[in-house]
């Protein structure tokens, strides 16, 4: 029993000495305290994730996170642990070691947090608060590139390595490969930008200006990372590079309703009752189909010339497509009613 019992006394000797008076006191409390949160890293970060429940909501977030992250959040736990030991490494293979268990730890830090940053931006912010689901490529390049300056970075500060020459070589290569995919990458790039800022969705009709300089409508069928796809009037199936929604003035006709209007000008003599001729041509307009009563057509003169004047109409519909067939029923119809009222003159008139 004595035995026992002296062996005791000499083993907590050992540990006060180690853990107060050794001058590898700090080693000794690295190493408890990594074994204690090693062992509990996983409970650790569903504490933190509880903590932060008003910014991680979404269960099935939380679980995807907390298996993304448990992995790297283990090995900087044992990096730190063994940081302190590389002191006691003697000559320069103790810093080498050193060197390279700083490098380790400093990269597994930033792979945490680029992890991070890719399971909340690219996993959470962007297709559940914004409605946008990015092509892996683009993810890829972005979190490729961070990883890239960082491990660099560290090369330079930390193993003393001289990284400008691969620099210099990297940009040179880098210029020739964005010079030859330039027009790739600026429709990329375009198609980013839509799919963020939603100037369209599939199904709107838009107008744009062409390489031509001129005017282009058509019913978004496809929007593609690179190209979108419209339906123009004559139901031919158009395909447009992205970079051109984003150079030239885009008009989306149903934003921010599909209600859109149509303008007519009529030529009225001057002999005419006009009191009479506005309420028959608002009520002509909406005999036909296709237009909204609400807002109801409005006729008004627009300009009084020296042989006739110009009475204006305007009315709204909702189905583009049809839009011209619509308005040459109305134009017909108000035609003949200013015809039956003897109203019309020579003048041609104008649709808008």
């Amino acid at each position: 029993m004595n035995y026992m019992y002296d062996k005791l006394i000499f083993l907590k000797n050992i540990l006060v000495n180690a853990a107060i008076n050794s001058e590898h006191s700090l080693a000794f409390w690295c190493l408890w305290v990594w074994l204690f949160v090693f062992l509990n890293s996983s409970r650790i970060l569903k504490f933190l994730f509880r903590k932060m429940h008003f910014l991680i909501q979404e269960p099935e977030l939380r679980r995807r996170v907390a298996n993304k992250l448990i992995v790297p959040l283990k090995s900087i736990i044992v990096l730190i642990a063994i940081s302190p030991f590389t002191d006691l490494i003697p000559g320069k293979y103790g810093n080498i070691i050193e060197n390279l268990v700083d490098f380790s730890l400093a990269i597994m830090i930033v792979h945490f947090s680029i992890q991070l940053f890719n399971e909340f931006f690219f996993g959470w912010y962007l297709p559940i608060r914004r409605g946008t689901v990015l092509p892996n490529v683009i993810s890829f390049i972005l979190l490729g590139i961070l990883y890239l300056v960082f491990s660099l970075l560290f090369m330079d500060w930390l193993l003393g390595i001289n990284v400008w020459p691969l620099l210099a070589t990297s940009t040179v290569f880098t210029a020739i490969v964005g010079l030859s995919l330039q027009d790739t990458f600026r429709n990329l790039f375009a198609g980013l930008t839509i799919s963020l800022s939603k100037p369209f969705r599939i199904g709107d009709w838009i107008m744009f200006n062409g390489l031509n300089g001129h005017n282009h409508i058509g019913q978004v069928m496809e929007i593609g990372w690179r190209i979108t796809k419209i339906r123009n009037l004559d139901f031919n199936y158009v395909v447009i590079p992205n970079e051109q929604f984003t150079t030239s003035t885009l008009v989306n006709f149903n934003l921010p309703s599909t209600s859109h209007a149509k303008t007519i000008n009529f030529p009225i003599n001057l002999q005419a009752n006009l009191s009479r001729i506005i309420p028959v041509l608002e009520s002509s307009a909406l005999e036909i189909t296709g237009v909204q009563s609400d807002p109801k057509p409005e006729a008004s003169i627009e300009v009084v010339n020296t042989d006739h004047i110009n009475v204006r109409l305007r009315f709204w519909l909702n189905e583009f497509d049809d839009a011209d067939n619509i308005t040459g029923r109305v134009i017909e119809i108000c035609f003949k009613r200013l015809g039956e009222l003897q109203a019309l003159t020579t003048a041609s008139g104008k649709l808008n």
